[in-house]
């Protein structure tokens, strides 16, 4: 019974953490999304 909540464990922690890294890779790309549009708003306003 031990063996089965230790690999539920395991598997909710590893579901969790790659979860968080698809969010953190998202959350960069978005940032740099801001930026590029951020930076084409400022050279047509010019």
């Amino acid at each position: 019974m031990n063996t089965y909540l230790f690999a539920g464990y395991v598997v909710v922690w590893t579901v969790l953490f790659l979860y968080l890294l698809f969010l953190n890779k998202r959350q960069r790309q978005i940032g740099e999304d801001l930026k590029s549009l951020s930076d084409a708003i400022r050279r047509r306003n010019k």
